[in-house]
């Protein structure tokens, strides 16, 4: 079973900051969470969004996965649409 990131990409969110989440092949990570760095992992297409259930990612690591465009470029930045 895979999971369908894109289609829930905009109701998922980091269960601890409530930031935006990057997706790997079996993983969620949350891209905002410098200070946090949490990796939720996908288990048979589901993802556990659990915090007890979470693995602190090493700083260099997380760092990578944001910085190679898996995620927003600028996860603090708001989405909303302003208009023209």
């Amino acid at each position: 079973m895979s999971f369908d990131f894109d289609a829930v990409a905009d109701i998922l969110a980091c269960p601890k900051c409530h930031g935006p989440l990057i997706c790997t092949d079996d993983a969620l990570i949350c891209a905002r969470g410098a200070d946090h760095r949490l990796r939720f992992p996908i288990v048979d297409g589901i993802p556990r969004l659990l915090i007890e259930e979470a693995e602190e990612l090493p700083a260099d690591e997380w760092e990578a996965l944001v910085a190679a465009g898996s995620g927003p470029k600028n996860p603090d930045s708001d989405d909303s649409e302003s208009g023209p």
